[in-house]
């Protein structure tokens, strides 16, 4: 299906924030927030929806791959409820919060998820409280001091679209830019800062025939794995081996010449490995004769 349109923080390795102001300050009991996240980064502020006054407010964060909601209702610690799910994938996810009160449900691709934690405020009717004066909406880097790379994308809330139908209104800072999905497959293209362009070589697989004299002939044969799209620059022949023809023999001769054998060795030690060795011959030979006549 294709995606809405979006935003993508930090694509520049900076921070990037978005904030929605309301008109007026406004007290609900229930709360819906949906938005599609697209993301490689373990660690992630995502929103934080306050009060006029900071002191009731809505948050949803990764950590460490971990996803965390914190709810404060007034109180001077929030009720934090967490849950394991892998989202941090670069795949995109469609993420809905419901807030009933003073609980929270999280839905990912349309399940949801068990939260773990949130037994702050009891179930009980005289505990449930409404989240009063709410003013502003944080989103993306609400802190400003987390930096990610993702996409958030046709954020809801309350059935409001805040990407769409409040565009004008929003308030951009640091690292986030609009960002359309891909024409041709109406997907978003996420950027890994942490990827490095890495050469395709090709595969070669090394197969050992006898012959009837006892030696072997060893066959090359290439065959490539993939293509790469990335333009990766010549660097000797690292990325650029070359021209290996299919089938490349190589085979050693049968028989080998006292001339072949001495020409290899010398070839091999070369000049001055030969004069040492005669040297050392001609002492041998020495050291015998003295031996044989003073015997």
């Amino acid at each position: 299906s294709i995606v809405p349109n979006g935003f993508y923080f930090g694509k520049h390795k900076s921070i990037g924030s978005i904030e929605y102001v309301m008109p007026q300050t406004r007290q609900t009991e229930y709360d819906t927030i949906s938005f599609g996240l697209q993301t490689l980064s373990e660690s992630a502020q995502i929103f934080r929806l306050e009060s006029d006054l900071n002191s009731y407010s809505l948050e949803y964060e990764l950590l460490r791959g971990r996803s965390y909601i914190k709810l404060n209702m007034g109180e001077k610690q929030p009720d934090v409820y967490s849950s394991v799910m892998h989202i941090t994938d670069g795949m995109y996810h469609a993420i809905k919060i419901i807030r009933r009160l003073s609980m929270v449900e999280l839905y990912v691709d349309g399940v949801r998820m068990k939260l773990e934690g949130g037994n702050k405020y009891s179930r009980h009717t005289e505990q449930q409280r409404s989240f009063l004066a709410q003013r502003r909406l944080r989103i993306g880097s609400f802190k400003n001091v987390s930096q990610w790379n993702g996409i958030l994308a046709g954020l809801s809330f309350n059935r409001q679209s805040i990407f769409d139908s409040l565009f004008n209104t929003l308030v951009r800072s640091g690292d986030v830019e609009e960002v359309q999905p891909d024409i041709n497959t109406g997907q978003f293209i996420l950027i890994d800062p942490t990827a490095i362009a890495v050469p395709i070589l090709s595969s070669t697989i090394t197969s050992i025939i006898p012959i009837n004299n006892n030696n072997y002939t060893f066959e090359f044969f290439t065959n490539n794995i993939t293509n790469t799209t990335v333009e990766v620059p010549s660097v000797g022949n690292i990325y650029h081996p070359n021209p290996i023809t299919p089938i490349n023999q190589k085979t050693e001769t049968s028989r080998k010449t006292p001339f072949t054998w001495l020409y290899k060795k010398l070839t091999h030690f070369g000049i001055r490995g030969l004069l040492i060795g005669s040297i050392l011959s001609i002492c041998f030979l020495v050291f015998l004769l003295f031996l044989i006549v003073h015997l």
